[in-house]
Formats: structure tokens, sequence, C-alpha cells
């Protein structure tokens, strides 16, 4: 991101909606990993939002959420959207939609 900042261009800044069913395995396990890719380079760059959908059933049902963890990615600079499905124990797919400068290089 450093060298989008450079190259006088705006890094993109991400809103993560990650759905989870309560306090199950999978849903800490997602919410661990989420935090992890937002750490570092992206840091000031993704807002995290976690709804559990045991508690706002009816936003679940208006995202479309069919299966937990789901996480979906909006992005702003471009305008993009994405979803993720599952723990997001592989990270390096997260990352390479959310690094600009890693994509296309490879």
């Amino acid at each position: 991101m450093k060298s989008l900042q450079k190259q006088g261009i705006e890094p993109p800044n991400y809103h993560l909606t990650l759905y989870i069913a309560g306090d199950e395995p999978n849903s800490r396990l997602a919410i661990r990993n989420l935090r992890e890719i937002c750490t570092g380079v992206l840091a000031d760059q993704c807002v995290i939002e976690v709804i559990d959908v045991y508690i706002d059933f009816e936003r679940a049902l208006k995202a479309r959420v069919v299966v937990t963890p789901m996480l979906i990615v909006v992005g702003d600079n471009p305008a993009t959207k994405a979803t993720f499905y599952g723990t997001l124990h592989d990270k390096k797919i997260l990352l390479k939609y959310l690094e600009p400068e890693s994509n296309g290089n490879e």
C-alpha cells in the first residue's frame, strides 16, 4: 500500500461485514482470521462489522446470507463488492483481493 501512496494513488478503503452464527468454533475462527488479515498494512483501510445471524436475522435475510461464516467486502476505490465464504483460513485469497498492487503482478 505504501507504494500506491508514493505514486499519488489513494489506496482503497474496505467495509468488511462478517456474518457469523453465534459463538460457534467456525465463527470465532473467521473473526480471528479476518482481524489478522486486516492488521499491518491494511490496518487503516478496513472497517470490520460482525453480524450474528442469531441476533440480527432480518439483516442476514436482507443480505441473502445462506451459510456462515460469510464475508461481504465493499470497496470504494474503485467501487467493488465481493463475497467470501468460510473461516477465511486461506488468507492469501482475501489479501490478493484487498491488496491492489498485487493484482495482475503474478
